[in-house]
């Protein structure tokens, strides 16, 4: 109760405050009033105080004024040369002049209003000045004001400056109304008719005058509350805060309540009129941007007319919003809602764009109702970044190289970001990126607004950005025949061999610095001379021009212009001549209208002429071009149904014209191809709901295991709890796809999960067969797509398999085998014979990286990141033993995998470095443990009593690096020859070895695991993230430490050994010590078991008698 009384009373103490504050604000506000009404009842002309002011002055005409004729005529002079100093100086003599003499040109330099709107403040002081002085002024200055404003405006051509004085004037005369000095209410009625001369009633006779906009809103803005009696939006705030009605707030208002309302009405009736005109003028406008963007779009340019047009309608609606704007503050009203021009019919059945959130487009079809995703008009990102993301040569290439000004380039780039912007805006309302293609217009994306079919030999279309200062390469210097030498090898070498992305910008950078006029003349040349046999080269030909268009608008005018004549003269020749030239050139035109380089207008005539035909090489002909752009022109909006329209048409003369089973097939592919058939969303599968052990069963595998407080025991005895013979629960499945649903999504989940499947493998071991099958099958298909879109996901998936051999789960067989099938997939060697091989070793080999193949193309190193993860993963536990040799002859072949590669992004390289550094540091610290043993169980023996130095067995590199790909094959070309002298493969012993080996551990794991079950459970998955290996090496040291004679028994067997096989070869006796090492391992793990089993043996009965 105290908690809240006090709560309460801090509350009201806020609310005391504030209406304090509120009260104190209306105070000053009535203040303000009552000071703003004495300073006018003494300036009224019948006010006693101006009366005796100026009979005071009457009186000291004689005495202490001067009535100097060079200081009055200076006093005028300063008037007319209106400067704040000037008025101020002319303030300070008027108490010192006597200018009753001229009173006149006094008026007349005040109303000609050559002051600017900040003076009005001091002239209004000298008027007031004036006015308690000299009685005739007041008349003068008040006939003067309002003859100057009821008088008929000057034109444009007479005074520029006409209606900035008119708005200063209309200030002037407020404040004089406000001061006292000009009394006459009923003229501003007058004014305010005046300025509103366009809404006169429309049956009088006389012409109407147009409105003055800015007029009404300074009188408004000045006139709201002395005039028209508007109450300020503060004042309302304030009256909400105080709780009192706004009528009784203190009021400004002067004029008579006659004058007030028809100045309301007046008012109230051109803010209504002038809202509905805002509305329609936003209307008309959109319309007007919308349509130019379409004929922008569509034929590259609009008229000079349509411009005007566009230009006129946007002038109008931006000063009906400023006024209007103006007006709503002052009245206190709100603004129209301006609501979106509604789109043509032709474009309201076209597509819908919306924004899918991430920057990109998503675009819908109208008639298939399916989503084509967030590639937009390109189908996916890859594609559309291809076709959209231009690289900026102004920041890559020193603006000098380009033969342009700083001053070009800040245009250029400001041209970029506004159409960038204009785009953007574009998707909102329901456009697509036409604005790109519609700007670029007649080939260039960052000017445009030239026609396709105007050609300018002599420099920029209509950017302004000349080459007139350009020098040509061919001035006979060395220098300059060296650039020319360099242009030629550009364009006759580099030029051809464009394939890709990445050499595309290269040779854009390239060009650049050998930019000259006439390099760009020989380079249009070759652009467009395609390669014969080459017509896969016109995307990237055409990723070129779209790049230098941007700075060289010339290109793409001059190589358009040549594919227009071309495409038309062959269109002449009706034999079946040179097909491959004609597709080749329909294929160029359509990728530079994706592109944005040419607008859609081309694509539409070269279709409208194709179908006129419609016979022969012409079938070909249109097929082509519609496999190349006419998705991209189906699904743009303002193309869509001009589209749909040239595909029935085609369909009609494909019915009608008697057309071979070839001709049919083709166009019924690129009918397909601009508009696949419907499909039913989600495939139509259906989800039956899950049953509450399903549902617990992935509660326990997707939350428990990630909950950090709780076990993982007892997450496996929950599992076992559940009734996994049940053919209707059919848990086995469930429970595999709720984990890789987590190795997908929870990635530190893993090791939890790993764990979990380690200690069900015991009682279900079918689980594990299958999940490792699904993993394998996940893993095959990530390989055959040659599109990697679900990269992290695969890593999640070979993750969750190196953790499941961490916990015994799998053997490292299958883990070497899916690395070697990782590298090795899709670059099968031809037979008989193999790259650099002899005939007689080829047979044993099956797979070779220098291979090319589709599904692993030489820029892509998604399969490198796989072998990393995995390495890092289970990589720690291939350092020693059997396992190191296998390790270290896949890093041979993994680091021939990796030098076929053309680039390795930094990322992938700085990942790749990274596990091999790993991988040396463990196989270094392995190797140190293991002779450090070895040097103190000698010493325990007293076989030597010299310490062995561990850092001469460790020096060198563990694992091989090799720098080139001949040293890395000569390796590789001798493990092959091996495996070809020897009939049997000398791995078989070894992997039998192994299988033995991870049996043995496997046995090792499980006991570990009993042992701790019975013991004490983990509590934590801290706990259950160690691994069993950690305490068997743990139990290993404790054992070493104790010195027991078996283990002495058993090293003094060895250089027994060693002296009898001193014939065997080197690999041989190193697995013969490895088996005396596993055997060695063994006997002292079972002795540590049956210590530990004992202990707690024992400790049963204890425990049974103290409860």
């Amino acid at each position: 109760k105290k908690a809240s009384s006090l709560s309460n009373m801090t509350n009201f103490e806020q609310d005391f405050e504030l209406q304090l504050e509120v009260l104190a604000q209306i105070d000053a506000i009535s203040k303000e009033r009552d000071d703003l009404l004495l300073q006018r009842s003494t300036n009224l002309p019948i006010s006693p105080a101006l009366k005796a002011a100026r009979a005071e002055h009457e009186s000291s005409k004689r005495s202490a004024l001067k009535s100097d004729l060079k200081k009055s005529n200076a006093f005028v002079k300063r008037l007319r040369a209106v400067t704040v100093e000037g008025i101020q100086q002319c303030i300070r003599e008027t108490e010192n002049l006597n200018l009753s003499l001229f009173i006149s040109e006094i008026v007349g330099a005040i109303a000609s209003t050559l002051f600017k709107a900040t003076d009005v403040n001091n002239m209004v002081k000298l008027c007031i000045l004036l006015h308690r002085r000299y009685e005739d002024f007041c008349e003068a200055i008040c006939s003067s004001i309002k003859t100057s404003l009821l008088s008929p405006p000057p034109t444009v051509e007479d005074d520029p400056d006409a209606g900035k004085k008119k708005r200063i004037q209309i200030r002037f005369v407020i404040e004089l109304y406000q001061i006292g000095i000009f009394t006459d209410d009923e003229f501003f009625c007058q004014l305010l008719r005046n300025l509103l001369g366009k809404y006169r009633p429309s049956n009088v006779a006389t012409a109407r005058q147009p409105m003055d906009l800015q007029g009404v809103s300074t009188f408004v803005k000045y006139g709201s509350e002395v005039l028209i009696g508007f109450t300020s939006k503060k004042v309302c705030d304030l009256a909400a805060k105080a709780g009192r009605p706004v009528e009784s707030m203190p009021s400004k208002t002067i004029a008579s309540t006659k004058v007030v309302n028809e100045l309301k009405m007046m008012i109230n009736d051109t803010f209504n009129q002038l809202c509905e005109d805002l509305v329609k003028a936003h209307k008309q406008f959109r319309n007007k941007e919308s349509r130019s963007e379409k004929d922008k779009a569509m034929h590259g340019s609009i008229t000079e007319q349509k411009q005007v047009e566009l230009d006129n309608a946007k002038r109008l609606y931006e000063r009906l919003f400023a006024v209007v704007t103006s007006l709503a503050e002052c009245m206190n009203q709100k603004m129209p809602v301006l609501v979106e021009a509604e789109k043509d019919e032709e474009e309201g059945k076209g597509m819908s764009v919306w924004d899918g959130g991430s920057g990109g487009l998503n675009v819908i079809s109208h008639a298939a109702g399916e989503e084509v995703g967030s590639g937009g008009l390109f189908g996916d990102p890859e594609t559309r970044s291809f076709y959209e993301d231009l690289p900026d040569m102004l920041s890559l290439v020193p603006i000098s190289v380009l033969g342009i000004t700083p001053e070009q380039a800040v245009t250029l780039k400001e041209e970029w970001e506004q159409r960038k912007n204009k785009s953007r805006s574009a998707s909102i309302s329901g456009e697509t990126e036409a604005n790109d293609s519609s700007a670029a217009g007649s080939g260039s994306g960052a000017t445009g607004g030239a026609d396709d079919n105007t050609l300018d030999d002599g420099g920029a279309a209509s950017t302004g950005i000349e080459a007139d200062g350009e020098v040509d390469a061919d001035d006979g210097t060395p220098a300059d025949q060296s650039k020319h030498a360099k242009l030629n090898v550009l364009l006759t070498e580099k030029l051809p061999e464009c394939v890709n992305r990445a050499k595309v910008d290269e040779f854009c950078t390239s060009y650049c610095y050998l930019n000259t006029k006439s390099a760009r003349k020989k380079l249009i040349t070759s652009l467009i001379k395609v390669p014969r046999g080459r017509s896969e080269l016109a995307a990237t030909y055409s990723r070129i021009v779209a790049i230098l268009s941007r700075i060289f608008p010339e290109i793409a005018t001059q190589l358009m212009d040549a594919l227009r004549r071309e495409f038309y003269g062959m269109l002449k020749t009706k034999n079946q001549s040179n097909v491959e030239n004609k597709i080749k050139n329909v294929r160029y035109q359509g990728e530079l209208i994706k592109f944005g380089v040419a607008p859609p207008i081309v694509a539409f005539r070269m279709l409208d002429a194709l179908m006129k035909e419609f016979t022969q090489h012409s079938v070909d002909l249109l097929a082509a071009l519609l496999e190349t752009c006419g998705r991209y022109l189906y699904l743009l909006s303002f193309t869509h149904d001009k589209m749909n329209d040239v595909l029935e048409t085609m369909l009609r003369l494909r019915r009608a014209k008697n057309l071979d089973l070839r001709q049919q097939t083709i166009l019924e592919s690129a009918y397909f191809a601009v508009k696949p058939p419907e499909r039913e969303r989600n495939g139509g599968k259906d989800k039956t709901p899950l049953s509450v052990v399903q549902q617990y069963a992935r509660f326990l595998i997707s939350q428990k295991l990630d909950d950090p407080k709780s076990s993982v025991e007892q997450v496996i005895k929950c599992l076992r709890r559940l009734p996994w013979q049940s053919s209707e629960e059919n848990i086995q499945l469930h429970v595999i796809k709720a984990v890789l649903k987590m190795a997908r999504t929870k990635y530190v989940s893993l090791p939890n999960i790993a764990d979990c499947l380690s200690g069900l493998s015991k009682y279900y071991p079918n689980l594990v067969i299958e999940l490792v099958d699904r993993i394998l099958e996940e893993v095959q298909r990530g390989l055959d797509s040659p599109y990697k879109r679900e990269i992290q996901r695969l890593l999640g998936v070979v993750r969750l398999l190196g953790e499941m051999y961490n916990f015994a789960a799998v053997s490292s067989a299958l883990v070497f085998e899916l690395l070697y099938h990782i590298i090795n997939f899709g670059h099968d060697v031809p037979l008989p014979t193999a790259i650099g091989v002899p005939h007689q070793a080829a047979q044993s080999i099956k797979y070779d990286p220098r291979v090319p193949t589709d599904v692993d193309p030489a820029n892509d190193l998604f399969r490198a990141q796989l072998v990393c993860e995995i390495l890092n993963t289970c990589g720690m536990y291939y350092v020693r033993g059997l396992t190191k040799e296998k390790l270290n002859r896949f890093l041979v072949y993994f680091q021939r995998y990796l030098l076929t590669k053309q680039f390795i992004p930094l990322h992938i390289e700085f990942a790749i470095l990274d596990t091999f550094d790993s991988l040396e540091e463990l196989a270094r610290e392995a190797a140190l443990e293991s002779q450090m043993k070895a040097s103190s169980r000698a010493a325990k023996s007293e076989e030597s009593n010299s310490k062995v130095d561990a850092s001469s067995v460790v020096s060198g590199t563990i694992f091989t690096r090799f720098e080139n790909m001949e040293d890395v094959q000569a390796v590789i070309d001798s493990y092959e020859d091996i495996n070809a002298v020897q009939p049997t493969q000398p791995d078989k012993d070894d992997d039998e070895d192994d299988d033995a080996d991870e049996d043995e551990e496997d046995d090792s794991k499980a006991q570990s695991r009993d042992t701790s079950e019975a013991s004490s459970s983990r509590s934590s998955l801290t706990d259950a993230q160690s691994l069993p290996d950690d305490d068997y090496d743990s139990e290993e040291d404790d054992e070493d430490d104790d010195g027991s004679e078996n283990n002495d028994d058993d090293d003094e067997l060895a250089p027994e050994e060693d002296d009898e096989n001193e014939d065997l070869s080197e690999r041989e006796a190193a697995r013969m010590l490895e088996k005396m090492r596993i055997v060695e391992e063994d006997d002292e793990f079972e002795r540590a078991f049956k210590h530990v089993l004992q202990d707690s043996l024992s400790s049963a009965p204890s425990a049974a008698s103290s409860s």
